[in-house]
């Protein structure tokens, strides 16, 4: 029996229906892998229709491209279907007139050339905001010959890692950067802040990439500092959080988001968010898949302080 909970549907559901839905346009688009073999999409989808309808009617999350032109899809057709003698609603005749029009109409939107003008502005887009967060790094640092840098994974304790939805993490996040921005919780003047929301697919945790740009002068150990991040984490999440630095070599060889991410800091990883495909499906994508109104996948920013 499938235990139906939050974080099931964000990493598994989420996960599987995004990537079903790319594959599908890329037989429609490009015929990749073999033409578009409509029984086999309505089947497919069919499968595990009760997953991906309750994604769909889903108020809180808003997911990319994939999924999002999968619903608009899903609500034209459920109103189409509001027409006298289309079946009820509870009967197995309507979940199949109801897939078969979401499928007619996806095959009609990535067929056009208008869908792939999308997503090559998206990708403009996010390589903008990308060069804009670079380009505030260089401004916030150029001045300082001698910099030194904080690279943390910020993640859950094990009793918990699994059971925190993407909303917590937002709640979370949002209590961590309030207590970062006040001096008496956080009594460190450094020069600029980048994260990234990481997704960890093999074990379907969330966890927060760190980075805080310090001027070494003055701050010549990073020990206490990174001390106080993990302890301002673990308030935030209510006791549940847990940090690793990523500078130990010993974590970087033996610890799985060593492993992951044991060369990340941000001016490392505004070069991967340029490189990487940020429409990827790829089952290894530590991509967050679903995420609430407002949530930035990444941030980078010089601090902004108060008493």
């Amino acid at each position: 029996m499938i235990n139906f909970t939050p974080t099931y549907l964000e990493h598994d559901v989420a996960a599987r229906f995004e990537r079903d839905i790319n594959q599908m346009y890329v037989r429609v688009r490009f015929k990749h892998g073999g033409d578009y073999d409509h029984k086999y999409w309505f089947d497919r989808f069919l499968e595990y229709f009760n997953l991906w309808h309750f994604l769909c009617i889903t108020n809180e999350l808003q997911s990319g491209i994939w999924i999002e032109s999968f619903r608009q899809c899903f609500y034209a057709s459920k109103h189409e279907l509001m027409r006298p003698g289309a079946p009820p609603v509870h009967v197995p005749e309507y979940t199949e007139q109801l897939l078969e029009l979401i499928l007619a109409k996806l095959v009609k939107i990535f067929s056009v050339p208008a869908f792939l003008e999308e997503l090559k502005a998206r990708e403009e887009k996010h390589g903008k905001l990308v060069e804009q967060y670079s380009n505030a790094y260089d401004e916030a640092t150029k001045h300082y010959l001698n910099t030194d840098k904080i690279n943390l994974y910020l993640g859950y304790l094990p009793d918990y890692a699994n059971y925190v939805s993407i909303l917590d993490m937002a709640k979370h996040i949002k209590s961590f950067e309030k207590l970062l921005n006040q001096f008496r919780y956080f009594p460190v003047d450094y020069l600029y802040q980048y994260q990234r929301v990481v997704r960890l697919p093999e074990k379907s945790e969330y966890g927060l990439l760190l980075s805080l740009t310090v001027n070494a002068n003055i701050y010549q150990s990073k020990a206490p500092i990174i001390m106080m991040l993990i302890q301002l984490w673990y308030f935030a999440t209510e006791s549940m959080g847990m940090g690793v630095d990523l500078d130990v070599e010993m974590t970087a060889q033996t610890h799985l988001v060593g492993l992951m991410f044991g060369e990340f800091d941000d001016t490392s990883d505004f070069d991967l968010l340029l490189r990487h495909d940020l429409m990827s499906t790829a089952e290894t994508s530590t991509h967050v898949r679903v995420w609430p109104a407002t949530f930035k996948h990444f941030i980078g920013r010089v601090p902004r302080r108060r008493g």
